[in-house]
């Protein structure tokens, strides 16, 4: 199993991550507003969220990229993810890696709990083709809407 802790944030830790698909544990301390282009404008409650990604080349990478636009609060979006961890109301507080399942099927477990519900209808899935309805959900309980994947913790 490979979790990050922010707390914990060393290269040591970093250097254990496994795995292709990964979450992102957000917490939004306040209202969080944000606008995107193509998903428009969408104020975002206090709360706990999770984003669903994956990484073919490496996993390493693309969360360090995700920490480090959290962290430094500074980067030109490219990804979804990206219009959340700039806003200061925003922080990454884990990060859980897995293998044998994709973002997607991550997503769609994710969706299924009663815990979970979409903020923003398509946010991080404009290139799924499983019909995901997002890669993005709040959460009221993390450790039931987890639950279900632990399996597939790498």
């Amino acid at each position: 199993m490979t979790e990050f802790n922010k707390s914990k944030n060393s290269a040591t830790n970093l250097s254990k991550l496994r795995g292709t698909s990964y979450i992102l544990v957000i917490s939004i301390k306040d209202t969080l507003s944000f606008r995107n282009k193509v998903l428009g404008r969408y104020n975002l409650p206090g709360g706990t969220y999770l984003y669903a990604g994956s990484a073919r080349a490496s996993i390493k990478g693309r969360i360090m990229r995700h920490l480090r636009i959290a962290r430094e609060k500074k980067a030109k979006p490219h990804w979804h993810i990206d219009y959340i961890l700039l806003h200061r109301n925003a922080s990454i507080t884990d990060v859980l890696t897995f293998s044998g399942i994709s973002e997607c099927e991550l997503s769609q477990t994710i969706a299924s709990s009663k815990y979970s519900k979409v903020p923003v209808p398509g946010f991080g899935s404009s290139d799924c083709r499983k019909g995901c309805p997002a890669h993005f959900f709040m959460v009221s309980n993390l450790k039931r809407t987890i639950s279900p994947l632990r399996k597939f913790l790498a």
